[in-house]
């Protein structure tokens, strides 16, 4: 609960709680303040005009200009905060996670347009706090943990099915009274190896039927303190021994104040039945045999009732484990990272680089590359690239904001923030081969593996800014240089692109090859048209040579680009296709040309009649017929885009149109495409022979009388 005081008006005071509320009387009466949301944390108040309000609560900000009559709509911010994340094996991959108070979401990692909008992301369970289990590739089917029950979510019908392990309601009761204590955020996880769930409440849970039923195959793995361990207050019930450790608060009853619980649990990536736990009062525990024995094999200078907030398993080595605590909630704000080789028998402390303070919740390991980790912290993100021993942020361009958890998916590093919603540093990769050589001298990585995705650029307003998409080069530059290149050639050496406004600085930068596309046509200055002209054909399937050119030294390297998984299109079809765009393309560059030379000749024959007026009248029947064959090409009457609007579309648009809509999609031009561009060529070439019989004609014949002694001194 929060009270803010109107810095404007002594009587008038706000309490920030479940609900708003308002009291004009300072205090003796109360009434309620409609934001639309409930769960209200802050409020900021304009001090030079109290009725602007800024308030925060679970769902996000929100913004009101008249004292709370009306507020912007949560939505409009993207704020969520979300608790856990796991991804599937679609592309793109999706990212499943919960958020408070808004219920539990999937949301593609990128857009099917050009715009990342509502249909890019879809409802999932009603859970606001739990973790998302699933088979990756099968997410039809989720499993989805909230406060102190669990949900088999089916997408096809929408369906949330309760399968809890204990469906008993624990509100109001405290932990010492409690079956199965289950946190606010249990853990759940999918079994790669099995199809098994496990599940953490002071036991580990196994289902091998979807939930159906359930099996405890753990003792208590918490620390279960009696201290920390509230009895419930009932009727003549002696509660006094439930001592200091609340003193006067009244804790939350919904799960997120229960103590004694296991927190995380995950299960090697290598072997079935090699589990981890850790608990939220400070134990980690390991099985080697799928739950028949268990050791406690916590760090030994660990603090007592510390949180183990994640423990992720090596992708590379069965002993291999990383641990990331916190202690936050005790006012200690220290960093507790920690590795083991060797099952937990021995640890060590892993936070060399990490700003003081900044704690962590999250520590993943890339399956890319042994001994590249990632970190999340209370405000960002940290790479280390040598098994945690140095750690540098990354922050980029995200904000500083609490990192609840990460996943490497596909060569992406997605990440949970707890208030900023999801978010994707693309393309992780260079560091799976970052090495002290490389970044110590001039060195072009290894692109990887490119999937052609291209997007209809029309769409809903952005929810969010759509990942970029592209050949990612990313180089490393031993100094600063003057000069920087980038080409991108076929497999025969035939060049495609050249960038050339490239970063020039020491250290590492990066180039994105976004629309995978050949140059589109010859342009004319300065003439607007109504169609998109960015009809450059997309690169085929196959393998491109990338080079980089630095003050003239040259580095070589390959790149992949394959089909989007989800095309239909066969080879043939996307062959076709790009011969199809790049004969409309070329016929563009030529009918450009060839107003250029209308333009030209036209230009020399009124020169020449401004000068002898005895071939003024030539010359105007010459630039009629010029402007007869230019007004088929081009509407050369308008000067600016949104005149195309009111004015007939000439050849040239009708072309760029042609070929915009032949490169929608994945497919061969329809039939309708094909013959309407033999039209527009038997078009063209009527204006071709028009302008030669014109050229060897009249403008001939003009030209012969131009250079006649006496007549004219306009040279030719």
């Amino acid at each position: 609960m929060h009270l803010i005081a109107d810095p404007s008006d002594p009587e008038r005071v706000y309490v920030a709680s479940e609900y708003l509320m308002m009291s004009a009387d300072g205090g003796k009466t109360f009434d309620p303040v409609d934001t639309g949301f409930g769960d209200h944390h802050d409020l900021w108040i304009d001090p030079n005009d109290s009725s602007r309000l800024i308030e925060g609560n679970d769902h996000g900000a929100l913004i009101s200009f008249d004292r709370g009559d009306h507020w912007t709509h949560a939505d409009t911010q993207p704020t969520s905060q979300m608790y856990t994340l796991s991804v599937d094996n679609r592309f793109p991959f999706f990212m499943y996670g919960s958020q408070q108070d808004w219920g539990s979401m999937a949301v593609s990692s990128r857009p099917k347009g050009s715009r990342l909008g509502w249909s890019d992301e879809y409802e999932t369970a009603r859970s606001e706090a739990g973790h998302t289990a699933l088979d990756p590739d099968n997410p039809d089917v989720l499993f989805v943990s909230d406060h102190h029950w669990m949900y088999k979510h089916d997408r096809k019908t929408g369906y949330d099915q309760f399968i809890s392990p204990s469906e008993e309601l624990y509100y109001g009761w405290g932990t010492a009274d409690m079956r199965y204590r289950f946190y606010w955020t249990f853990p759940v996880i999918w079994s790669k190896h099995s199809g098994a769930l496990y599940t953490g409440s002071q036991y580990v849970h196994k289902s091998t039927d979807e939930g159906d039923s359930w099996q405890v195959i753990s003792p208590d793995l918490s620390a279960a303190e009696p201290e920390t361990m509230e009895l419930t207050p009932l009727y003549g019930r002696d509660t006094s021994s439930n001592g200091p450790y609340w003193g006067p608060l009244t804790r939350d009853s919904n799960g997120d104040n229960w103590n004694a619980t296991i927190y995380t649990i995950a299960e090697s990536p290598l072997r079935g039945g090699l589990i981890w736990t850790g608990s939220d009062d400070g134990l980690v525990y390991v099985t080697r045999d799928g739950g028949e024995n268990w050791k406690n094999v916590t760090p030994i200078n660990l603090p007592r009732r510390t949180l183990i907030s994640r423990i992720d398993v090596s992708h590379h080595n069965e002993g291999t484990a990383y641990v990331a605590a916190t202690r936050f909630k005790v006012d200690d704000f220290g960093i507790y990272v920690y590795k083991t080789d060797d099952f937990g028998e021995t640890w060590t402390e892993i936070t060399n680089g990490i700003e003081e303070q900044d704690f962590i919740r999250v520590v993943r390991e890339d399956p890319g590359r042994a001994g590249v980790l990632y970190a999340g912290s209370e405000t960002g993100v940290y790479v280390s690239m040598d098994d945690g021993a140095n750690w540098q942020r990354i922050q980029g361009n995200l904000p500083h904001v609490p990192v609840y958890d990460m996943q490497v998916a596909q060569g992406d590093l997605a990440i949970a923030t707890h208030g900023r919603g999801f978010w994707v540093l693309d393309d992780v990769s260079v560091f799976q081969q970052m090495t002290e050589e490389t970044m110590s001298q001039t060195h072009l990585y290894e692109p990887r593996v490119v999937y052609r995705d291209h997007r209809a650029g029309r769409g809903t307003p952005p929810l969010a800014t759509p990942a970029p998409y592209g050949v990612f080069v990313n180089y490393n530059l031993a100094e600063d240089a003057d000069n920087v290149r980038i080409r991108f050639s076929d497999s025969s050496g035939k060049l495609i692109r050249e960038f050339s406004d490239l970063d020039t600085k020491a250290g590492l930068n990066r180039l994105i090859w976004e629309d995978m596309r050949y140059p589109g046509a010859d342009e004319m200055e300065n003439h607007p048209t109504r169609s998109n002209r960015n009809i450059g054909p997309y690169a085929l399937p196959g393998t491109y040579q990338v080079e980089l050119v630095v003050d003239g030294k040259s580095y070589e390297q390959a790149v992949e680009l394959r089909k989007d998984p989800r095309s239909i299109a066969t080879d043939e079809e996307l062959v076709r296709q790009f011969e199809f765009v790049s004969e409309v393309r070329d016929t563009i560059s030529s009918a450009n040309q060839t107003i250029l030379e209308i333009r030209r000749i036209r230009e020399e024959v009124l020169g020449v009649a401004a000068a002898d007026s005895q071939l003024a009248e030539r010359a105007a029947d010459i630039n009629d017929w010029l402007y007869r064959l230019e007004d088929v090409l081009i509407q050369y009457d308008a000067e600016f885009r949104m005149e195309y609007h009111a004015k007939a579309t000439k050849l040239d648009d009708k072309l760029y149109n042609l070929a915009g809509h032949a490169l929608r999609g994945d497919a061969r031009p329809t039939t309708a495409q094909e013959a309407l561009f033999v039209e527009h060529l038997a078009t063209y070439q009527e204006i071709l022979s028009g302008l030669g019989e014109l050229i060897s004609g009249d403008l001939a014949t003009f030209r012969a009388l131009a250079e006649e002694p006496g007549d004219t001194d306009v040279p030719n």
